[in-house]
């Protein structure tokens, strides 16, 4: 009978090893979700340098808006001087202005588009991560718990039968004590 409550011991901490083993790996998984956090985060701090980069070309727009208001002024004052050449230079200086904000404008939509995209790529990887990650999480629940159902199957079975043999032996000492 001791060696049957040993042995019951000694799958009730088989069972024990192996939440500790479970546990280590969801500290394990733990672990991996705060380094993708930190990730995360990295991610974050460049598109907040990318901001502060789109930014100074903001600044820098705005300097060059400065600088083409001052051309305009020196184009009145050679106006008064030199008009018919002002007036040539004027219209190529006008073409060439819009060129530069269209293309600047182009460039900077291209770079719009292009870090949205990026960002929805990041996000596509990260919510299919960490997808992965739940279902692995459901494998070893599941795991566990197909383990612990095994366990409490084989427990009572083992209990059925501890009992089966305890009767029997009250029963022969029943006997044994009618025949003396």
């Amino acid at each position: 009978m001791e060696e049957i409550l040993q042995q019951i011991l000694n799958k009730l901490q088989v069972v024990e090893d192996s939440q500790l083993e479970m546990r280590k790996d969801i500290h394990g998984l733990t672990l991996e979700q705060g380094e993708m956090r930190k990730d995360i985060h990295g991610l974050t701090v460049e598109q907040g340098e990318m901001r502060k980069d789109i930014h100074g070309l903001t600044v820098e727009q705005g300097e060059m808006r400065k600088d083409i208001h001052g051309l305009t002024v020196e184009q009145g004052e050679m106006r008064k001087e030199f008009k018919t050449d002002l007036l040539e230079m004027r219209k190529e200086f006008k073409t060439d202005l819009l060129e530069i904000r269209g293309e600047f404008k182009k460039e900077l939509l291209e770079t719009r588009e292009e870090f949205k995209i990026e960002q929805a790529e990041m996000r596509e990887e990260f919510r299919t991560e960490q997808g992965e990650m739940r279902k692995e999480m459901g494998f070893y629940y599941a795991s566990l718990m197909k383990k612990l159902d095994e366990t409490k199957t084989e427990l009572s079975s083992e209990i059925k039968h501890i009992s089966s043999i305890q009767k029997q032996h009250q029963h022969v000492l029943e006997i044994i004590n009618e025949k003396q």
